[in-house]
This record gives structure tokens, sequence and C-alpha cells, in this order.
């Protein structure tokens, strides 16, 4: 046994070869998942069922009329998907994910593919 130091390199391989979304998106599962204060175990002893996010983050964005919720939403995504000017209300939910194909889907078909949000079903 030779009495060296094991070295730590500035820029270790997993961060060359991870994009920084990817690091972020580990970073979040990981908050959920930590044996002593992730989320998961906070949510259990509080007798609430949570299930980590996989390789999806899902973010609710609210807030006034004509604040630039989709406006925000085109910028970020660079793309013009959200329809956007003056509106005294919006009343509904709208579900941007990624993926190939472009297709909207409305009510039943939407929660079909995403039982999780069948909470919302509740909200009159």
């Amino acid at each position: 046994m030779s009495g060296r130091k094991p070295r730590f390199v500035a820029n270790p391989l997993e961060s060359a070869i991870t994009t920084p979304s990817e690091r972020i998106l580990k970073e979040c599962h990981n908050l959920y998942v930590d044996d002593e204060n992730g989320l998961v175990k906070i949510a259990s002893s509080l007798e609430v069922r949570l299930l980590p996010p996989r390789k999806k983050i899902i973010v609710m964005i609210m807030g006034n009329h004509s604040a630039g919720k989709s406006s925000f939403i085109n910028w970020y995504v660079e793309e013009h998907i959200q329809k956007t000017g003056v509106a005294i209300e919006t009343q509904g939910f709208t579900f941007i994910t990624s993926g190939r194909k472009r297709e909207s889907l409305t009510g039943n078909a939407t929660l079909h593919l995403y039982p999780h949000f069948r909470p919302f079903l509740q909200f009159k």
C-alpha cells in the first residue's frame, strides 16, 4: 500500500457527459429520494403518498391575467405553442409536454395519459 492520498479532479467525468438540464433533474430527484430528509420520507410521515419525478418535472405556472404566463412559456420553449393576448380570465388547465408529435388532447384523453392529474376533476 502506498501512502498516496486520493486525488479529486476539478471537472469530474459525470459533469462532462451530462448536460446542465440533466444535472438539475438529478438534483431535483435527489431532493425527493434522500433517505434522511427527502420529500418522499417527509410526505410519508404525514401519511401522504408522494412519488419522485422520473425524467420530467411538472411545473405549475399561475398568475394574474395578462401577467405574461403564456409569453413566458413561448419564450422558454422557443416556440409559439400558447396563445397570447389580453384575456379577463382563463378557465382551465393546459399541460405542455415534450415529444416528437404535436397534438392537442382535451378532457378524458389527457387524464388517460396522465392519471396522476385525476384529482383535478374535483374542482368545479
